[in-house]
């Protein structure tokens, strides 16, 4: 980039002794248009640049200039897009294939729909202590802790960590009734604490890295309760961690794809209101 920004401004120098301003603009312009042609993008704009800061006043060749320009910018937005649509395509296809493993679902008062792992059904985890995840669609994920026992502890985060001392643990979530509740059933009692958008702090990522290890799971409330990650547990989260990134990738890519796309038809529109400036 310097090495041709030298040479531009060099150019513009050995220029200089020429006859009129238009003439030296239009020889710029010149050498813009040659860059352009080759696909060198950005050496075309350092001669633009130049040519613009050399001589303010040739509007015409400005204007001419200016309309290259939107074609350098159409150029690497289509390239952009191109580059977009093929990584999308493949995190379409990383997520179709992980998400033999999931189940959907999304009732009529959902907006957003949620995957949870088929053998991770409630059903399978009563009257136990255990963290249960879900991913909505857009893979935003979600981490519970369960506690059940015959005392409440009033938990309201979590930590997690390995054998050799290492850490996380979640954001703490008050009792509000919502995110974290409590309820009885037959003398025994149950609470439940959602970490939602970040507030796992960590953890999941911790668990999914972590998941040939043995991490010890510490309830932290009024009192503290100690619990070992099984297998199948450490595997699940692991697997909701995977999906959850392939589908964030899959949104941000998608926003990028549309985002592109407009830039795309704005530069298009531009260059064809702007085509009578494009004189030689």
């Amino acid at each position: 980039m310097i090495k041709h920004l030298f040479a531009a401004s060099a150019f513009v120098i050995l220029i200089s002794s020429c006859s009129s301003d238009e003439k030296k603009a239009g020889m710029i312009l010149k050498e813009a248009k040659a860059m352009y042609e080759i696909e060198s993008y950005n050496n075309s704009k350092i001669y633009i640049d130049s040519l613009k800061n050399t001589f303010p006043n040739e509007f015409k060749k400005i204007k001419q200039a200016n309309q290259l320009m939107r074609r350098i910018e159409l150029k690497e937005q289509e390239r952009n897009a191109a580059f977009i649509e093929t990584t999308l395509e493949a995190k379409n296809n990383d997520a179709e294939v992980i998400s033999k493993d999931f189940v959907y679902e999304k009732n009529e008062y959902q907006v957003i729909g949620q995957y949870y792992i088929k053998n991770d059904v409630i059903e399978k985890n009563t009257e136990r202590c255990y963290l249960r995840m879900r991913v909505d669609e857009h893979g935003t994920p979600e981490l519970h802790s369960i506690f059940f026992g015959k005392n409440n502890i009033n938990h309201t985060s979590i930590k997690a960590e390995t054998n050799d001392g290492t850490f996380v643990q979640t954001d703490i979530i008050e009792y509000d009734g919502g995110r974290n509740y409590r309820f009885s059933d037959n003398g025994n009692k149950s609470e439940i604490v959602t970490y939602k958008k970040g507030a796992d702090n960590g953890v999941i990522a911790f668990i999914a890295a972590n998941s040939k290890e043995r991490i010890k799971i510490t309830y932290l409330g009024d009192k503290k309760y100690v619990m070992y990650l099984d297998e199948t547990t450490k595997s699940n989260i692991a697997k909701y961690y995977d999906f959850a990134n392939v589908l964030s990738d899959v949104l941000r890519l998608t926003q990028e794809k549309n985002i592109a796309n407009n830039k795309i038809e704005y530069l298009k529109k531009r260059i064809e209101d702007k085509e009578p400036d494009t004189g030689n």
